[in-house]
């Protein structure tokens, strides 16, 4: 787990991606939520105690409980992963799609403009343009490419 945490902190002291790794810290600061029946299940992540004793009621009281666990370094990894392929594969992708579905509405859009509706008073929009979206979506992909190939190292 000590590769995930230095490159945790490595990306952590990049500007432009350290929210990223923000949002990485919490997601395996939570660990995974189990029951009692998947514990049960998953012996050797656990130290259980012997079931001796327990009366089938007991038992089935032990197996309705929920707890948590620490990620293991495999599924770090798999926060990482996802988490990059959701910022610089799926977003682009998503934005170009909105272009291409609103584009059958108005073939000249150049721009689609987001307005918050919960404080109107504010100035909060959001502009992003249609250049902008498909020059995003090549530069994003090259860096995923780029990650993918550090990981695989």
């Amino acid at each position: 787990m000590d590769l995930s945490k230095d490159f945790l902190n490595e990306i952590k002291s990049d500007a432009g991606i350290s929210w990223i790794a923000k949002e990485i810290e919490d997601t395996i600061s939570q660990g995974v939520s189990m029951s009692g029946a998947d514990i049960s299940d998953n012996v050797e992540t656990f130290e259980l105690a012997s079931p001796t004793g327990l009366t089938r009621e007991d038992n089935k009281k032990k197996k309705s409980y929920e707890t948590t666990r620490q990620l293991n370094e495999n599924e770090e990894v798999k926060v990482f992963l996802d988490s990059f392929e959701k910022v610089y594969v799926d977003i682009p992708s998503f934005k170009q799609s909105a272009f291409e579905t609103l584009k059958q509405f108005n073939t000249n859009l150049q721009e689609i403009e987001f307005v918050s509706l919960v404080n109107e008073e504010e100035d909060s929009s959001y502009i992003i343009s249609r250049d902008d979206v498909t020059k995003e979506a090549v530069k994003y992909s090259d860096k995923y490419q780029k990650f993918i190939e550090v990981v695989n190292k």
